[in-house]
């Protein structure tokens, strides 16, 4: 943050009784009506596309000493085009073979399987999505099924094998992964949950293959996952969670941890699929549990979280957890760049929740915000965490909370950071939604008047841009459009000069909204003295008069009849000796409205 933001920090501490809420109405809310031109949506930046988000996991071939063949190893289109023309009939053959030994119950060498193994064992997507065209996926599966209900025909190391083609032949298009799904997805699924039971004990064992056997088989799962047409299917299927979350309280394989909540994470895509997984018994513990693991580890768990708070049902169950809560303060603490930005976009989902987002706000003593202030501080410059952290505090502001919220003592602060020096527009618009309703909300006699009142003090020492100056007037105006407020504010010097500076922005709308707000503080007849002692203020008004232009008169008419008001309730005329420039050019402008007929 800017210099000038330490230094604002500091005067913006105020000393109020936290208790003190009795001046507080949340009719204020439904009463205000808007005067500027900038128009302000309070509506809460909830559940946006990226509260959800799906990632493509790509196999550690290294377990496996697998060839890594890459697409780079072809040297032109024209190469890897006559490569899959040769490889298709050799892979319609294999299919074939594969087929013949499930339909005829021969027992599979482990040799004539490793030999499949090599053809597959490649990172090519294109070869991928030729292997699952020519059938092998099929044959494979329909021969794990045969194998399985003949023990004879099978060993714990065939199936390894098996499991591990099915995982490299998944490692295909989407488009190809989506036919894969709709001729055999759900029934692989049922075949390889029955795999994972079999070897549940041996797993529980830690014996390497079968710590191989349940990696490749939970990375199936999460292949499909990403597809959006099969998560109605897989969710429908009651024991894919079932299975998955068996996996996660067995294993202690960090990288099976990690494909586990990245498949469950993807599931996690509509509100009834977010309740349904969440709604497992056993989940949200062990995911808990997981919270505080490897890099990698947390950085899957955080996508979950967020993934789960999409939902309102969850947000309910979720705020009402203090052991989540606090899991989620760590991963926005202590996690990576992307664990951050995360955990941020679950705080900010549970924010948009309408009837319990003051438990969030109280939870912990404000550590909640704290955390979200200290993230963005911190971060700035990177997009997610930024506009995450702060689209939740313009979440956690509305009629009921606005004054708990500015009582805390760095939150204007940041905000007007965010809007001064910050480079993302989304994260401006949140911060700047919500200092507006900071300033709609709280209203004198409220405990937390001081604050705002000190913030519109403050705005004197951020007028230089044109957009920045259309802000500060309107909430300048937001404020004076509640008659409440119209003696503490022209009391405040600071605050007309803050206006009397904006008077000079070279942004029309920013000085119709100053006119305005002196028409507005005008109508209070005991601030016209006050208001026309202030000599900036009258020189402000002097500046007005000298732009030119149609887009001006309607303001400077009113600005014209607002000022007559003030000079002529002061019968000593010392008002009027003390502003002759001015005087001077209010009788220009409306000789000039005469010559032009209006």
């Amino acid at each position: 943050m800017g210099n000038y933001m330490s230094a604002y920090l500091h005067c913006l501490h105020v000393e109020i009784d936290s208790n003190d809420f009795s001046a507080y109405s949340d009719s204020q809310y439904d009463d205000f009506t808007y005067f500027s031109d900038v128009k302000t949506v309070y509506t809460d930046f909830s559940r946006y596309d990226d509260s959800y988000e799906t990632r493509t996991l790509r196999s550690e071939f290294s377990e496996d000493n697998r060839k890594k063949l890459q697409i780079s190893d072809y040297n032109s289109i024209s190469s890897l085009k006559n490569k899959r023309y040769e490889r298709y009939p050799r892979l319609k053959k294999i299919a074939k073979e594969i087929k013949e030994v499930g339909m005829l119950k021969r027992h599979p060498s482990l040799t004539w399987l490793k030999t499949i193994f090599d053809e597959v064992n490649h990172e090519i997507a294109e070869f991928h999505d030729d292997e699952i065209d020519a059938g092998l996926s099929e044959a494979l599966y329909h021969l794990l099924e045969v194998m399985l209900r003949h023990p004879r025909m099978c060993t714990d190391e065939k199936i390894s094998i098996i499991c591990m083609e099915l995982e490299l032949l998944h490692h295909c298009s989407n488009l190809q992964l989506e036919e894969s799904f709709e001729n055999i997805g759900i029934d692989l699924i049922s075949l390889l949950l029955q795999v994972l039971n079999r070897f549940q004990e041996e797993f529980s064992k830690r014996k390497a293959i079968t710590v191989n056997i349940f990696r490749n088989i939970v990375r199936i799962f999460g292949y499909f996952a990403i597809i959006k047409s099969a998560h109605n299917c897989m969710i429908d299927h009651t024991k894919i969670v079932d299975g998955l979350v068996k996996v996660l309280l067995l294993s202690r394989d960090s990288i099976i941890q990690i494909d586990v909540v990245w498949a469950i994470s993807n599931l996690a895509f509509t509100d009834s699929a977010r309740e349904k997984i969440l709604g497992h018994p056993d989940l949200l513990d062990v995911l808990l549990s997981l919270s505080g693991g490897s890099s990698e580890l947390r950085n899957e768990v955080s996508a979950a979280f967020m993934n789960f708070t999409g939902s309102s049902l969850n947000q309910e169950n979720l705020i009402g957890s203090p052991k989540f809560l606090a899991a989620l303060i760590r991963l926005l603490s202590t996690g990576t760049l992307i664990t951050k930005s995360r955990a941020a976009g679950a705080f900010r989902n549970l924010a948009s929740n309408t009837t319990r987002k003051q438990e969030l706000i109280t939870f912990g003593d404000g550590i909640i915000i704290d955390t979200l202030i200290n993230a963005i501080s911190n971060f700035m410059d990177d997009e997610k965490i930024c506009c995450r952290a702060t689209g939740t505090l313009n979440n956690l502001i509305s009629p009921k909370s606005a004054g708990k919220m500015a009582q805390h003592r760095n939150l204007i602060a940041i905000l007007t950071a965010i809007v001064c020096e910050c480079k993302f527009q989304y994260a401006k618009t949140s911060s700047s939604t919500a200092l507006r309703k900071l300033v709609s909300e709280i209203n004198y006699p409220s405990s937390s008047h001081k604050i705002i009142l000190k913030f519109l003090e403050m705005t004197s020492k951020m007028c230089a841009k044109d957009k920045i100056d259309l802000l500060l007037s309107d909430l300048l105006l937001i404020q004076a459009s509640k008659e409440s407020n119209h003696i503490p504010m022209v009391k405040n010097k600071g605050i007309l000069q803050s206006l009397a500076l904006l008077g000079y922005s070279n942004n029309v709308g920013t000085r119709v909204n100053v006119v305005k707000t002196i028409d507005q503080l005008a109508r209070n007849r005991k601030n016209l003295m006050e208001l026309g002692k202030c000599q900036d203020l009258m020189k402000s008004a002097n500046d007005i008069f000298q732009h030119k232009g149609a887009e001006n008169i309607d303001s400077q008419v009113q600005l014209f009849h607002v000022i007559a008001a003030v000079i002529g309730q002061d019968k000593k005329r010392e008002l009027y000796l003390s502003n002759l420039e001015l005087i001077d050019s209010m009788l220009e402008f409306g000789q000039s409205r005469e010559l032009t007929g209006k």
